[in-house]
């Protein structure tokens, strides 16, 4: 599992690339995970097992505590919104999640959130909160097909993709005042 947590604080680096070095001084972006659940929180019987697993058991302090040194990557924190398997999302769910969100990224020192999520209603929820999210700030919403326990686990290659589309999404002109990308999915 501290394979994978390591490989999501450097994920952490690409998504929010606020958080390198400007000049000789580095600059720490602050980003708020709120956690779900889902596969992604998912623990599996054994490192090789992908299929019988429960999802959303792994609470986002205790990924965060096993991530070595991850204070020197951004000025990350983590809040536990849920944590269950996806199919079992509710409204009453996704309105704290969306309620948390806007209060956060109202705030000068949120740069931006990283939700967990499993896929199951992943979209639904990308859905939703693109509907209600009211800034420009990135939320960029991560899910894995395996759980974190898994020596396959995928979650290094999801951050890292949708990192890369959120640096082109960001560098891309936006014609008639069109609104930027609020939620953006990593599969």
């Amino acid at each position: 599992m501290k394979r994978v947590l390591f490989i999501c604080s450097f994920i952490v680096i690409l998504a929010f690339p606020g958080c390198l070095v400007a000049g000789n001084v580095p600059v720490l972006s602050n980003i708020v995970i709120l956690a779900t659940g889902g596969t992604i929180a998912g623990v599996a019987p054994s490192a090789t097992e992908t299929k019988e697993y429960k999802a959303g058991v792994i609470n986002v302090e205790s990924l965060l505590r096993s991530v070595p040194g991850i204070e020197g990557v951004a000025k990350i924190r983590g809040e536990q919104i849920a944590n269950i398997d996806s199919s079992k999302i509710t409204d009453e769910i996704w309105l704290k999640l969306a309620n948390r969100i806007n209060e956060l990224l109202s705030r000068k020192e949120v740069d931006g959130i990283v939700v967990t999520h499993g896929t199951d209603t992943m979209e639904e929820t990308a859905f939703f909160l693109n509907l209600v999210v009211k800034n420009e700030k990135p939320v960029v919403i991560v899910g894995s097909m395996r759980p974190s326990t898994a020596i396959s686990a995928e979650v290094g290659g999801l951050f890292y993709n949708a990192s890369q589309e959120d640096q082109k999404i960001s560098k891309r002109p936006r014609r008639n005042h069109a609104p930027a990308f609020k939620a953006k999915v990593a599969l």
